[in-house]
């Protein structure tokens, strides 16, 4: 297969309407996106806006930015149909990828991948349900010729003539190289084991920031899957630098890690000209401190007078529900959100979280409609700091429609409300103050 695909802005979720409801979770999110690279994309584009899914695309992201151009090359070899795992190979005659998706129950398996001169044995083993993942099949790192992983490449760096190189960990499954190429004299912090054509490698430790091998001058650095998911590269201080922070942030000449309750450490890779507050785990990243503060602030739960469904109308092309209308909401008594004083004034992004069960929600800044959620199990999330003045002035409101205990609209199964009355409720209200910290 050609590799030409292209798939532009796709979502890392499927949009909610009215009559239907569906909630992806982040694994499905992730296969979805790791499929169409496996089967052939060559420029992959997509929009997140839900927290939970963006660590597992940026480890994605960060491997075709990294490896991509090599990848693009790649023909894709897909598998005999009726084979219900989902795996494709992308690789020529001497090296590749193999890229593996598993939506059902665990599986036990072992690949074997044969080249023009060699014919690889992967070990066996047991990939978890909901697992996706890239791996390299006689990939060359910096000086290590050819070498096959079971974990997934994130991204490297060079750095004073060494090449460090970060892996994703597989859950549930070991790490084990097959180096070839390299003497074993050259492996520092593994096991080693003589094999036909190289060497079986194994790390000492569990997954992890220490979690380290040194072959010749290449570091390569086998990483847990939530330290996997937190790995970001950008500039920072005119340098490209790798970085491991958990919480929200971005690059802007330097990374701005935005300010959570309480203490995060945040890791660097080529350090920082800051302060160590205390050493990292293994040899390579330096750790800094980035302190939290009061940035959370809990409001009163608004309560609805009435637990009101909205009324039952059909489109006239495709029968399909329909939202309700401007006039419906007209009905509604509005509900005040009380905003604690000064809050609206300060500087800076100031989101509003609301988690609550219902149908359809309206928030307005007096008269002027700001948001609506059709309600999927998710929270509505909102800056006010764009509305403050008018939210100042006229107040903050809300409008809602009851779920309906005999609705016909679809919404998933894992959160669809069991109820023999109308529900309508708001379970936690939350302003979060959005601050940064600016690390250089």
């Amino acid at each position: 297969m050609s590799a030409s695909l292209v798939t532009s802005e796709a979502a890392e979720e499927m949009r909610v309407a009215y009559h239907r409801r569906p909630l992806v979770g982040p694994d499905r999110v992730a296969a979805l996106a790791l499929a169409s690279t496996a089967i052939g994309s060559s420029w992959p584009g997509s929009y997140p806006t839900r927290t939970e899914h963006v660590g597992k695309l940026r480890i994605q992201q960060l491997f075709r930015q990294t490896y991509g151009a090599h990848l693009a090359e790649l023909p894709a070899i897909l598998p005999e149909p009726g084979d219900d795992l989902r795996w494709v190979a992308r690789a020529d005659a001497e090296r590749g990828y193999l890229f593996v998706s598993n939506q059902r129950g665990p599986r036990d398996v072992q690949f074997e991948v044969q080249f023009a001169e060699r014919r690889i044995a992967l070990p066996a083993v047991k990939i978890r349900s909901r697992s996706c993942f890239a791996w390299p099949l006689r990939q060359r790192f910096n000086d290590i010729p050819a070498l096959t992983v079971t974990a997934q490449p994130i991204t490297e760096l060079e750095v004073a003539d060494e090449t460090y190189v970060l892996f994703a960990a597989t859950p549930g499954i070991d790490v084990e190289l097959f180096v070839e190429g390299v003497d074993a004299d050259w492996v520092l912090h593994a096991d080693v084991e003589p094999a036909e054509g190289g060497l079986i490698v194994r790390p000492q430790r569990e997954p992890g920031q220490n979690c380290e091998i040194w072959i010749g001058m290449t570091t390569l650095v086998f990483l847990d899957e939530a330290t996997a998911e937190a790995v970001r590269k950008g500039e920072v201080a005119g340098r490209e630098r790798l970085v491991v922070w958990a919480g929200d942030g971005w690059f802007d000449g330097g990374f701005h890690a935005v300010v959570s309750e309480r203490d995060r450490p945040l890791d660097v890779f080529p350090a920082l000209a800051q302060g160590v507050t205390h050493e990292g785990e293994g040899s390579v990243f330096t750790r800094y401190r980035v302190p939290g503060g009061d940035v959370v602030h809990p409001l009163a739960i608004p309560v609805f007078p009435a637990a009101v469904p909205a009324p039952v109308r059909r489109n006239d092309l495709q029968k399909q529900f329909s939202a309700p209308r401007d006039e419906d909401f007209e009905i509604l008594e509005a509900v005040s959100v009380p905003i604690p004083p000064g809050l609206l004034e300060r500087a800076g992004p100031l989101m509003l979280r609301l988690a609550w069960t219902g149908d359809v929600l309206r928030l307005y800044a007096g008269p002027e409609l700001i948001a609506e959620q059709f309600w999927s199990g998710l929270e509505l999330e909102i800056d006010l700091a764009p509305f403050s003045r008018r939210i100042l002035a006229e107040g903050l409101w809300l409008k809602a429609f009851a779920w309906g205990p005999d609705s016909e609209v679809f919404v998933d199964p894992r959160v669809r409300p069991r109820t023999t009355t109308p529900l309508l409720t708001v379970h936690e209200a939350s302003l979060i103050e959005i601050r940064t910290r600016e690390m250089r």
